[in-house]
């Protein structure tokens, strides 16, 4: 049995409450913005999870917590698409981190990709029953009230971040407070001071520390409570909480896709290598119909369509994008975070295949991100050596 739908309908607490006192044992994949997450549960206990979330995968956790540099990531990257290794191997055995200390980070890793969770307003959810874990799933033993409760008070310091700043558009800048108040800050949070200039917008920092952006959000309100740095708050989005029906709805048995005549069209369009126009069409009918999982299969299909069709071309994995002029030459235009986050790596060392590595981004994004950088004479691709 599957039921499906979404969680600002059909709260993520409420749902793990029905998962728990119902003694599941199944898959809940929650997705938002073409990434997923999954939560195992064996008799109404989460066992393990697992998510493509780019900001949730070790080596960009890693990053963010100091524990690397970007420059250690490529290199066990390389080894890693090399080798097949495990990354967690490939670091210990290269003497970057004990294995005693790698253990405690992906505990911490875990923790931080199911609370996580609660950072989606408006994901969809699915839940199969009797689907095992998946083999590189992160194992664990958590009682389901325990999670929720914990996810409740995310959601509570959610709210007073977004009192404070509004959303991630917003700018923080230094106030010239006391300095000794920066002692004793964790590593993600000097880091999180250091990239505040006053012109960087909360998502352009996510960006720069490789982090989530609650983790971002609350190392910046625990500056702006030190006096460190000042927010204007951006405008606040809507809250998109809502009562909770009974129990989700589970599909009529053998109904036939509702979004068939999107998908029927995406799948002309790439079959034509129109995969751009496949993936937009297929976002907003998964969007719309979160539990089906042929629509979800083919938006999968289209994008990696996609990377090998950029890749097979003009953006060769082995090129090396540069700056057409001065970095300070590219101010002033209005880019996305993910433009900015490129820019500031082309300095003519990380080719294109490095970026997919470290950027804290799927490789798709990165790939359009560098397409749109060239079309707008800002970066130029040069070959290796």
């Amino acid at each position: 049995m599957s039921v499906s739908g979404r969680i600002s309908t059909f709260p993520l607490a409420d749902l793990l409450q029905w998962i728990g006192l119902s003694r599941k044992t199944g898959r809940l994949e929650l997705s938002s913005n073409r990434v997923s997450s999954s939560v195992f549960f064996d008799q109404g206990r989460v066992v393990a999870c697992v998510s493509d979330d780019p900001t949730k995968l070790l080596g960009q956790f890693l990053v963010f917590r100091g524990a690397i540099d970007e420059g250690v990531l490529r290199e066990v990257m390389a080894e890693q698409e090399s080798s097949g290794r495990p990354i967690d191997e490939i670091l210990v055995e290269a003497g970057h981190l004990s294995r005693a200390r790698l253990d405690e980070h992906v505990a911490a890793k875990a923790e931080e990709t199911l609370l996580g969770l609660f950072d989606w307003a408006d994901a969809t959810f699915r839940f199969d029953e009797r689907v095992a874990p998946h083999p590189k799933a992160m194992r664990l033993d958590v009682s389901v009230d325990d999670l929720a409760l914990r996810g409740v008070q995310r959601l509570d310091d959610a709210a007073r971040i977004r009192e404070a700043f509004g959303d991630p558009s917003a700018i923080p800048r230094r106030t010239g407070g006391d300095p000794r108040a920066a002692l004793g800050l964790d590593w993600p949070a000097g880091q999180v001071l250091l990239a505040v200039d006053g012109s960087r917008s909360i998502r352009d920092i996510v960006l720069r520390v490789h982090g989530t952006e609650h983790q971002v959000a609350e190392r910046l309100l625990t500056l702006h409570d030190a006096g460190l740095i000042a927010v204007e708050p951006a405008p606040a989005a809507p809250d998109p909480s809502a009562p909770a029906p009974p129990e989700p709805e589970s599909p009529p048995a053998g109904e036939p896709p509702r979004s068939m005549q999107a998908y029927e069209l995406a799948l002309e369009l790439i079959e034509a290598s129109e995969f751009a126009a496949a993936i937009e069409i297929l976002h907003a009918a998964f969007t719309d119909h979160p539990g089906e999982a042929m629509v979800r299969d083919l938006l999968k299909r289209a994008e990696e369509g996609l990377v090998a069709h950029m890749t097979a071309g003009d953006l060769a994995l082995d090129k090396i994008p540069v700056l057409r002029g001065p970095r300070d030459g590219a101010a002033g235009a209005s880019r996305s975070p993910e433009e900015e986050f490129i820019l500031g790596l082309a300095d003519g060392t990380w080719d294109i295949r490095s970026l997919t590595w470290v950027a804290p981004m799927r490789s798709v994004d990165v790939l359009c991100a560098v397409e749109r950088l060239i079309r707008a004479n800002l970066l130029e691709l040069r070959d290796p050596g």
